[in-house]
Parts: C-alpha cells; structure tokens; sequence
C-alpha cells in the first residue's frame, strides 16, 4: 500500500496522503518518506486529506516529514489546512515552554516524555518487522 502519493510540477512537490497514517504503518510510511527524491525542490504542497484515518502516531511521522523538508530548505504548504492531530502533536513537542498551560509548565521533563514516545514507537516497529 503506498502511504505517499507524489508529483513534481518543477520545484513544486505534490504530496497526497493515503491510507490509514496510524501506529501499525509507520514503519512503511518512513520508507516512503526516505525514498522521496527532493533534489531541487523548493516547496511542497501537503493535501492530508486523502489519508483515510490520521491517529497521534501517523501524525507524528508527518511532522517528522515536514520537518526533514524544512530541513531541506522547502517550505511547505498544506493544501487543505493543517490536520488537528497535526497541530496537537506539534503543541505537545514543539511549543515554547512559556506558551503552554501554567500546570504544563515546569514539573515534567517533556524531552523525556517525547523520548518515551518515540522510543514505544520504534520498539512496537522492532517487534512488527521481526
């Protein structure tokens, strides 16, 4: 099952999610997102709205996907807006402290939180491919 449907339109990059962008399928979704040739792209248009279910897991392996494309120097453009999974992940792991609820603030470590996740996701991954 592709999880990335891609066009190149020049330096444009079309990107359409598809699928179910959840927990089980990351481990594929990052092969995708890995084999994507960005040589010369200078933007990228993200429609989300082709995926069929969008979960905290998917979403965050699509944060992580704009983020390698930023890093890349392409800035990036949701077609359809910015899914909310998006946008909670993004508030969970990237908000300036200061930002955030006062009972958020201070008392927990969220690099260690972050951690934890990411590490729980990569040891379910481990344990799906053998």
């Amino acid at each position: 099952m592709a999880f990335l449907e891609s066009r190149r339109d020049g330096t444009l990059l079309e990107l359409t999610l598809r699928g179910e962008w959840r927990a089980a399928a990351i481990a594929p979704i990052r092969k995708e997102v890995a084999a994507l040739d960005l040589e010369g792209v200078q933007e990228a248009r993200v429609a989300a709205a082709g995926a069929e279910r969008l979960d905290l897991a998917g979403a965050w392996v699509l944060d992580d996907l704009t983020r390698i494309l930023a890093g890349h120097g392409v800035a990036v453009q949701f077609a359809d807006g910015e899914p909310s999974a998006l946008q909670l992940v993004r508030s969970a792991l990237h908000d300036d402290p200061e930002a955030k609820p006062a009972a958020m603030r201070g008392e927990v470590n969220f690099s260690i939180v972050e951690r934890l996740g990411r590490t729980t996701v990569e040891r379910v991954e481990g344990v799906r491919d053998g």
